[in-house]
């Protein structure tokens, strides 16, 4: 209610001198590769969904387009004066950027655990269970350990980084997601078009004929 023009709030000048800019979106980079971690719930969510299209296509675009609306109001409302955060702490504001910052880490932590218990539950069975057991284990439920693991490192790297916790962004955005998204699905279907060619049997078209794993070819 106190931002005069939300418009004009999103149309005003970096304020940074020009010779800064570049340094700034530099520095922003692995935070901004630190969100495509979303991705790692979608099999996940697909799962979940019992692999409906229709589900998994509504699920992923509105819960991306959610928190970007979320942002868009909060850096309006931060930006425009409607939040004076050097005295939110005296006051009700203060309680509700405390909520909000609770349900956010919640949020991020509950949908990063799902993803990464999938994965143990996979590891965690694969010497100790059968083929059908296995799936049939991961397509139920997840086990103590698989959810255990995953919470236990989150919650030994906010001991190691609990002066600044924007550090663990950082090293996730520079390192980890150029690998996962990066470096692993390109290793990953290398050793596709390798396994294609040694296994005739191998194909992705139902007709019989082989087709490029990657789109576009090599």
């Amino acid at each position: 209610a106190n931002v005069v023009d939300a418009t004009s709030v999103l149309s005003i000048p970096p304020t940074l001198p020009s010779e800064e800019i570049g340094d700034g979106l530099l520095f922003m980079t692995p935070v901004v590769l630190s969100v495509l971690v979303f991705q790692n719930i979608v099999p996940t969510i697909t799962r979940l969904l019992d692999y409906d299209r229709f589900k998994v296509i509504t699920a992923i675009i509105f819960g991306s387009l959610l928190p970007l609306l979320m942002y868009i109001a909060w850096t309006v409302t931060v930006l425009g004066g409607g939040i004076d955060i050097s005295s939110a702490s005296e006051s009700s504001m203060g309680v509700l950027l405390t909520c909000f910052s609770l349900i956010t880490v919640a949020g991020s932590t509950l949908g990063g655990s799902m993803s990464l218990s999938e994965e143990f539950e996979i590891l965690l069975g694969s010497n100790s269970k059968s083929g059908e057991e296995k799936q049939k284990s991961v397509d139920t439920t997840f086990s103590l350990p698989s959810v255990a693991i995953p919470i236990g490192i989150a919650l030994v790297l906010a001991q190691v980084f609990s002066s600044n916790i924007n550090e663990t962004l950082k090293i996730a955005g520079a390192f980890g997601s150029p690998i996962l998204y990066g470096f692993i699905p390109v290793s990953m279907a290398v050793m596709q078009q390798r396994q294609a060619k040694q296994d005739e049997k191998f194909s992705l078209v139902s007709s019989g004929e082989n087709s490029n794993i990657i789109p576009g070819g090599k």
